[in-house]
C-alpha cells in the first residue's frame, strides 16, 4: 500500500514535470518567432519547439494537466500560425499580423 502511494506521487510529480518541460518549450516556441518575426530559420526552430512541447501530451496521465497543455498548444498553435503570415498594411488600418 505505501509503495502504491510511493508511485502514484511520483507520476504526480512526473507529470508536472513534463508540463513544465513542455511550457518551456512553448515559451521558447513564441520567443523565437517574435524576435525574427517571418525569418523562415526562425519559425523552423518555433515549429520543432512546438513539436517537441505537443510530443509530451500523450505521455501525462493526469487530465488536468494534460487539459491545460492542450489549450496551450492551441493558443501558441494559432500564434505560429499568425507569425507566420507577412505583415499588412492598409490605409488607415496600421499593422496587421502577429497581434
Amino acid at each position: 500500500m505505501v509503495q502504491r502511494s510511493k508511485l502514484t506521487e511520483l507520476r504526480a510529480k512526473t507529470d508536472r514535470d513534463l508540463v513544465i518541460l513542455a511550457n518551456r518549450e512553448l515559451d521558447r516556441a513564441q520567443a523565437i518567432a517574435l524576435a525574427d518575426r517571418g525569418a523562415s530559420v526562425s519559425l523552423v526552430l518555433a515549429e520543432a519547439a512546438y513539436a517537441g512541447a505537443k510530443s509530451l501530451l500523450p505521455v501525462i496521465e493526469a487530465s488536468r494537466e494534460r487539459a491545460v497543455l492542450a489549450a496551450r498548444l492551441r493558443e501558441v498553435r494559432a500564434f505560429l500560425d499568425r507569425a507566420s503570415k507577412p505583415l499588412t498594411l492598409s490605409a488607415g488600418a496600421g499593422f496587421r499580423g502577429l497581434y
